[in-house]
């Protein structure tokens, strides 16, 4: 019969070091797995502070708006290649015209600007972020104003930036015949521009725009951002007068007061203003055809300048004025209210604006961070 074993009696103090054992593995495990989850923990934010928490980092900030990283980074691609989209345009262009010396020396002044924005990324990041802080500060002061930019809308703006037009295209006279038109033979039908064949361009020109990460809702932004300016535009300068007061006036321009007193003197004694001019201005561009500077408004000239032309009678000559230019006598020949040209309105309704946009920068908090500078892209080139 074999021998049984002799049970082992495990002392007190064997099961003591035996439970410090187990609770120091457990102490290491559950340590390890605290370090691999903060590891983990580290790659993935790594991983998105590269991608999802970069992007949404502001550039700069528009009152209580952001503008992201993302946003920016964007807009500035899509500009770059409006850029080279126009400078392998004018160069086809300057193939096909540029034999004549001086449209040539047009095409290449031309691409030199193009040439010149795109190898200076930062100047251009800078003028892009200015921007689009400009178009937060419309759209801003457009909602408080209560106008509103409808879906329908930006595709209407899409479709005319396409040439398709889906009420037919429109005519100076909507259809209609003028008396005076001989009357033409009709010829070969044009294929209509379908909503189809326009849907096909825009799809195009959406996977032409996937390399520069822009998509179809980038541009319902940007197109978006044009809608709110133009409304807000004319909301703003809807009251700009068509007629201004204005002063038209003749002057002669020297270097000393003295000089200017001696043909001041010259004058009153009974002299020919235009001779005088013709001697004596040293502003080239008039000298020869009496100083005439012709019908201006307030805002044209320097502040000096203007302030004697319009407290000046008609057909008298002011007193000295000194300006950065040298001393001026001006000779005003009318001043009335005249009604504006439409370029002259046009320049007037943009100082209008202009002068809303700044004042509104200064009312508004507006933070620009150096981010931008470390992020601004420099693609797509040439």
């Amino acid at each position: 019969m074999a021998k049984e074993e002799t049970p082992k009696i495990i002392s007190k103090k064997h099961l003591a070091r035996q439970q410090k054992e187990e609770i120091q593995n457990r102490i290491i495990i559950i340590a390890s797995a605290v370090i691999l989850a903060i590891v983990v923990l580290v790659v993935a934010y790594g991983i998105l502070n590269n991608t999802v928490f970069a992007g949404i980092r502001p550039v700069a900030k528009v009152g209580n708006e952001k503008i992201t990283a993302t946003e920016f980074e964007k807009y500035v691609r899509f500009n770059r290649q409006q850029i080279v989209t126009r400078y392998n345009q004018t160069v086809a262009l300057m193939q096909s015209f540029g034999d004549n010396p001086s449209i040539a020396s047009y095409f290449e002044s031309t691409l030199t600007q193009y040439q010149s924005q795109l190898q200076d990324p930062e100047a251009l990041g800078a003028t892009l972020l200015d921007q689009m802080v400009n178009d937060r500060l419309i759209r801003q002061e457009a909602k408080k104003r209560g106008i509103t930019v409808s879906s329908d809308e930006i595709d209407t703006i899409l479709e005319e930036y396409f040439g398709y037009y889906r009420n037919g295209t429109p005519t100076p006279q909507d259809g209609a015949a003028v008396a005076s038109e001989p009357t033409v033979e009709p010829g070969p039908t044009p294929t209509p521009y379908t909503q189809d064949a326009y849907q096909a361009d825009l799809n195009t020109y959406y996977e032409g725009l996937t390399s520069i990460d822009v998509k179809e809702s980038d541009i319902r932004t940007l197109v978006e951002f044009t809608l709110y300016y133009r409304k807000l535009y004319e909301t703003i300068t809807a009251d700009v007068p068509s007629t201004q007061d204005q002063v038209s006036a003749r002057h002669i321009l020297v270097k000393t007061e003295e000089e200017a007193l001696a043909i001041k003197a010259r004058y009153d004694a009974g002299e020919d203003w235009a001779a005088l001019a013709a001697e004596n201005s040293i502003d080239s561009s008039n000298a020869k055809n009496g100083g005439d500077l012709g019908w201006f408004g307030p805002g044209s000239m320097v502040e000096a300048f203007e302030k004697a032309a319009y407290a000046t009678p008609v057909g008298s000559v002011s007193a000295p004025v000194q300006t950065d230019f040298g001393w001026h006598l001006i000779q005003v020949v009318g001043h009335e209210e005249r009604a504006l040209s439409s370029t002259e309105l046009a320049t007037l309704k943009d100082k209008t604006f202009q002068d809303w946009l700044e004042a509104a920068k200064l009312e508004t908090t507006i933070t620009k961070y150096d981010l931008w500078k470390e992020i601004v892209p420099s693609d797509p080139s040439l």
